[in-house]
């Protein structure tokens, strides 16, 4: 094990900026395999270790040496942990043992697999689809881990997320990332909206600092994008949605989820938190993407 975690630990090169260092520590994570328990627990260590200065995300061959010489340790600990863990599952009975892949989606393409277990998400695409599709969870399909999205773009972590799915369980699939684009931040929070104000995806934390970031800004002009990935036929394609819009300097509303209640769309005098599903998903990036591959399916 220890071999195997400097070897990994080797392919780390220093980044220039905190999220990029935080990519690539959970890249190595995921590369060996550890628990997702464990992997947050890693990269809230390596957080600390920027937040009160121990490392300066600077790209040297010092600040890579410091890194390695603080990260090794907690890298292996997770590693063994994990595999501990994985050894105290419940083993297969013989019968698991020799079970077949699982059956792929019906020709008529009335099953699909839409790779998450987030509830809010769920809800809105079966609303999108209504009696188009039947749109099966993770949970539908025995699984229940977080896949982590450690890809730089929408567009990869959507991918990462409908790949996982396919290796790991046999099925074709689709899977989403949403990102929330402010002009004024440079394009913030991006590819890590999320999880904005840390790992514990809180919403309301990462509301509240989006608002104190725009706190006095002019320009507030925003946009919502949703790339959607299907994994078909082991070909893959791309569907993106998107939504120009502004940040409220306050929330307004109570529906919806996410960044919802501060995001004005362009066609609209009220927040995404105060439209009715139905008006949300008309124009909403979900909505826009979704539209996208169903056309797509409904080709087929």
């Amino acid at each position: 094990m220890k071999k195997r975690v400097k070897k990994e630990c080797r392919r780390i090169v220093s980044g220039k900026y905190y999220d990029e260092l935080m990519g690539l520590i959970a890249r190595t994570l995921i590369a060996i395999e550890v628990e997702r328990d464990e992997l947050d627990r890693c990269l809230e260590a390596f957080s600390s270790y920027l937040t009160v200065g121990v490392v300066d995300p600077a790209p040297d061959d010092l600040n890579f040496k410091m890194i390695m010489a603080l990260m090794e340790p907690e890298i292996e600990r997770a590693a063994e942990r994990s595999a501990r863990a994985r050894r105290r599952k419940k083993p297969k009975s013989a019968d698991e043992g020799n079970k077949e892949a699982p059956a792929p989606l019906n020709n008529n393409m009335q099953e699909i697999v839409f790779a998450t277990n987030n509830q809010h998400k769920l809800e809105e695409i079966r609303r999108i689809v209504g009696d188009k599709f039947r749109i099966l969870s993770l949970s539908d399909i025995g699984c229940h881990e977080e896949i982590p999205e450690t890809a730089s773009t929408l567009s990869g972590n959507a991918l990462l997320k409908a790949r996982y799915v396919k290796r790991h369980y046999g099925y074709d699939c689709f899977a989403d990332d949403t990102g929330l684009m402010v002009d004024a931040l440079g394009g913030a929070p991006g590819v890590y909206s999320a999880r904005f104000a840390g790992p514990a995806h809180d919403s309301a934390a990462n509301m509240e600092l989006l608002l104190r970031r725009m706190d006095g800004a002019v320009n507030r002009s925003a946009r919502f994008v949703t790339v959607i990935a299907l994994l078909l036929d082991g070909e893959e394609h791309l569907f993106e949605g998107k939504v120009e819009g502004e940040i409220l300097s306050a929330p307004q509303g109570t529906a919806g989820f996410g960044y919802d209640p501060v995001f004005k769309p362009a066609e609209s005098p009220v927040s995404f938190a105060c439209m009715s599903a139905d008006d949300k998903n008309a124009i909403s990036h979900r909505g826009r993407a979704t539209a996208l591959l169903l056309d797509y399916l409904s080709k087929l």
